[in-house]
């Protein structure tokens, strides 16, 4: 799992993101309680961390817990579990506001969401004349690409929702269609040594 982290983020997210879903479960005969639900919470900010696209997911969540039993105890569950989620968050947040100048979870997300949202976009995540690359020349460069990106993405979501959704069976393919390409190269190069690893 650690060497594959060169490339991949999902190879720790899935398994905190399960993590979160196995505390969310509560013994057989018995209801979630407040303490399962912070541990779940602490699970699931933590996979925040890791793929800041899950920002939603603790209220979606929260309200699936408290729509469970709809009484004191599930209020209570929800919420514990909401805020733990988020509350782990802030000491990154505060981080980026002081040394990025945004409260922004991630500077890479609004790539990552245009790189598949455009109107040139192919379901995959080929960087072209059309996708040009991630600007990272300074922090604030880095940030406003992100911010413009993220703009443009929803605009394309809301404004062509049918071209949207025409390419979710691409995406569904690149998604699962996985090869180990981008880790062997990766790997290859670190064989070669420092210099080819700066490459």
């Amino acid at each position: 799992m650690f060497p594959s982290l060169r490339a991949f983020s999902e190879n720790l997210f899935v398994p905190v993101f399960i993590g979160a879903c196995i505390l969310l479960v509560p013994r057989e005969g018995q209801r979630l309680g407040v303490r399962r639900a912070a541990l779940a919470g602490l699970m699931l900010g933590l996979a925040i961390l890791v793929r800041s696209t899950a920002v939603l997911l603790p209220i979606a969540i929260g309200l699936w817990l408290l729509l469970a039993y709809r009484d004191r105890l599930s209020l209570k569950v929800a919420v514990t579990f909401v805020a733990v989620a988020y509350l782990v968050l802030v000491p990154w947040l505060v981080r980026n506001e002081v040394v990025m100048k945004t409260l922004a979870i991630s500077t890479n997300g609004g790539y990552t969401l245009w790189l598949g949202d455009n109107p040139h976009a192919t379901g995959g995540n080929a960087v072209t004349k059309e996708h040009p690359r991630w600007d990272l020349h300074s922090t604030a460069r880095e940030v406003r690409d992100n911010q413009q990106r993220t703009k443009r993405a929803l605009f394309f979501i809301t404004h062509h929702p049918g071209q949207w959704l025409s390419l979710i069976p691409a995406k569904a393919y690149y998604l699962f269609d996985w090869n180990a390409g981008a880790l062997e190269r990766s790997t290859e190069r670190l064989q070669r040594g420092p210099a080819a690893a700066r490459a």
